[in-house]
């Protein structure tokens, strides 16, 4: 899948902040601003993981008072109602910063939606595999981490077919 995203999304690496959680975004009462917090994990990555990444945790309801502590929204894990408006508002943004004003901002709107799309069941799988490296050092945070880990790799399997077909589709655009 590296290859596939190298091939497909090599112009979209950006700083992200790679783990952009509910918990670490902060809204400004006074200006009713966002701000970001907690940027230890940041570095250079493709925007369209670091948005799937934050949009995936949507689906995710950590407050759950029963075993195993954790509940996944089958319908937020396919498709997300916010997903549309968020990227649109990250194009803006990005135009606004840029000064420039695009020739095709719906065309933008829609390749960073497939961007989000594709990275979406990646960003289940590295979930996954970080929720395992927890279980394993016993880390406890009410959470069963071995359930955790079975249902992202469960959603991963569920979503990766898409994977696929985006970039199929966007490959062969690409070689025409």
């Amino acid at each position: 899948m590296e290859n596939w995203a190298n091939e497909l999304f090599e112009d979209t690496v950006v700083f992200c902040h790679n783990d952009l959680a509910c918990a670490n975004i902060l809204e400004l009462n006074s200006k009713r601003e966002l701000v970001f917090i907690d940027w230890e994990f940041a570095s250079y990555n493709c925007r369209g993981f670091d948005i799937a990444m934050h949009l995936s945790e949507t689906a995710v309801d950590f407050r759950d008072p029963t075993p195993p502590g954790i509940k996944f929204s089958e319908e937020l894990t396919d498709n997300p109602p916010n997903l549309h408006g968020f990227v649109e508002a990250y194009i803006n943004a990005d135009n606004e910063l840029k000064n420039r004003i695009p020739s095709d901002r719906s065309g933008e709107i829609s390749k960073l939606i497939q961007e989000v799309e594709f990275f979406w069941p990646i960003t289940h799988l590295f979930w996954a595999c970080f929720v395992m490296k927890l279980a394993l050092v016993k880390y406890n945070c009410g959470v069963d981490m071995d359930v955790q880990a079975k249902d992202r790799f469960a959603i991963y399997y569920h979503l990766k077919g898409r994977t696929q077909q985006i970039w199929e589709k966007l490959r062969k655009q690409k070689n025409q």
